[in-house]
């Protein structure tokens, strides 16, 4: 009888449910991937594979110029307009979109979990004085204290845990200002393993922050994350509460 029912289903079918589950079989390696690891191992390991497959970054499409063009032009506004006169910028990735954004003058830190990525940027601009790169972990390590600290497509990377750690740290820093990745059209907020995705509304809980400052919209060309954006809140004003 078995047989027969399987004779029956359209080779078609037979070929989307095989493709069904080998999807299922990858999405279960690729969630457990990270599981138990360090988060330095974590994205010392998405570098050294360009796990996110990027084309003109290591740090994924997020970073390529077609991305972030809009955002260049609204942070190079926003240091102008706030007066900025420090900025630290953690991950600072491979530097190879924020190295166009107009710093009017500011100071520049770009810190990362990632050692080689930190010591291939400090070769590659070596003849800026105005920009030093350090290696600093944003959930544990003191982190030099600026006027305003870009965090730009990092909190999603993070699990809720590993989120409040590095809330707790940018607090401790004395920063006063963060401008950070948020996407305010959506509604829930799950957990992950740090180095895997998803898309936050921090004002959602168990983040819970206030209504940002400024709202900065990426014009993402991805209809279903069209609502990312980078969000600025004072430091003082971030909730602490898991």
């Amino acid at each position: 009888m078995l047989e027969s029912f399987k004779q029956l289903v359209p080779l078609s079918l037979k070929r989307r449910y095989w493709r069904f589950l080998k999807n299922r079989a990858r999405a279960q390696k690729k969630r457990i991937r990270f599981d138990g690891k360090t988060a330095k191992d974590t994205f010392t390991y998405i570098y050294n594979t360009n796990y996110w497959n990027g084309e003109e970054s290591i740090s994924g499409g997020g970073s390529d110029l077609v991305h972030t063009k809009v955002v260049v032009e609204e942070i190079g506004a926003l240091i102008k307009q706030m007066n900025i006169h420090s900025v630290l910028d953690i991950p600072c990735g491979d530097f190879a979109w924020m190295q166009y954004a107009n710093l009017h003058g500011a100071s520049y830190i770009g810190g990362d979990i990632v050692d080689d990525l930190i010591v291939t940027n400090t070769k590659a601009f070596s003849h800026n004085p105005a920009l030093q790169f350090k290696v600093l972990d944003l959930t544990s390590d003191p982190l030099p204290k600026s006027d305003i600290l870009i965090n730009r497509d990092c909190l999603v990377h993070l699990s809720n845990h590993d989120i409040f750690k590095a809330l707790q740290n940018i607090k401790n820093s004395g920063c006063t200002y963060l401008l950070t990745t948020t996407f305010p059209e959506h509604t829930v907020n799950t957990d992950i393993s740090t180095g895997h995705w998803r898309a936050l509304n921090l004002e959602k809980p168990p983040f819970n922050f206030c209504q940002p400052l400024h709202l900065i919209s990426e014009q993402y060309n991805n209809p279903k994350y069209s609502d990312k954006s980078l969000g600025l809140w004072r430091v003082d004003d971030l909730n602490l509460f898991e």
